[in-house]
């Protein structure tokens, strides 16, 4: 794992190592819209939510994790950045994911 490697990308690829899968899918689903969230002890944050996890022919391996990621990174940019960091495996990212206030 390197160091300079995005959090979302290292918890992604630990997870793909614990799993050992012949042909995993990341499914990311990205906020359409950042949002201000309460933090403790930082305030009010802008921040997009994003929603990932493991799948396996349609069965979830992992449980959904959310993260918090910096809100002017988009669906798009994640559609095309993520596959670059996870060769030989299929990346699909969505926007399906509620935030609360849709």
């Amino acid at each position: 794992m390197e160091d300079d490697e995005p959090l979302l990308v290292q918890r992604i690829r630990d997870a793909l190592r614990r799993l050992r899968m012949v042909v995993p899918i990341v499914r990311v689903s990205v906020a359409p819209r950042p949002k201000w969230i309460e933090v403790p002890d930082k305030g009010m944050v802008h921040t997009r939510l994003i929603c990932w996890n493991i799948l396996d022919a349609g069965t979830e391996m992992t449980q959904p994790e959310f993260e918090f990621l910096h809100p002017s990174i988009t669906q798009q940019q994640l559609e095309s950045e993520l596959p670059d960091f996870f060769p030989g495996v299929s990346v699909f990212v969505d926007d399906d994911i509620s935030t609360g206030d849709d």
